[in-house]
C-alpha cells in the first residue's frame, strides 16, 4: 500500500471517530432538548429551565464536536484531492467526479499549494 492511500485511510479513520463522536453529543444534546420540553410543559418557567439545564456545556460540547467532524471532512477531502491531482486530474474533473463546482475545486487546489513546500 502507497504511502497516499495510508494517508486517505488515517482521515478516513480520523472521519469516522469524529462523526462517532459528533452522534454521541448530539444524542446528549437531543436528551437536553427533551428534559426542557418536559419542564416548560409541566409549567417551569424559561429562565428556570435553564439554570436548570445543562445547555451551557452542551453547546460547547456540541460546537466542538461539530467542527471536529467538520475539520476531519475537510481533512479526508484535501488527501483525496492530493491523490487525483497526482494521478492528473484537472481540478475540472475533480469537481465533476465529487459533484461540486469547479471554484470549490480550485480552492481545494489553491490550498494545497500553499501547504506543499517549494
Amino acid at each position: 500500500m502507497d504511502e497516499a492511500t495510508q494517508r486517505v485511510i488515517v482521515s478516513m479513520r480520523g472521519l469516522i471517530e469524529a462523526n462517532r463522536n459528533a452522534r454521541v453529543v448530539m444524542t446528549q444534546a437531543e436528551q437536553v432538548l427533551v428534559a426542557g420540553i418536559e419542564q416548560l410543559e409541566s409549567g417551569v418557567g424559561i429562565v428556570d429551565a435553564l439554570k436548570a439545564s445543562s445547555v451551557a456545556s452542551q453547546r460547547h460540547d456540541t460546537q466542538e464536536a461539530l467542527e471536529v467532524a467538520s475539520a476531519a471532512r475537510h481533512d479526508l477531502r484535501l488527501q483525496i484531492m492530493a491523490v487525483c491531482l497526482e494521478e492528473g486530474l484537472t481540478p475540472r474533473e475533480i469537481a465533476e467526479l465529487w459533484g461540486i463546482s469547479r471554484q470549490r475545486a480550485d480552492r481545494f487546489v489553491q490550498e494545497l499549494k500553499k501547504g506543499t513546500p517549494d
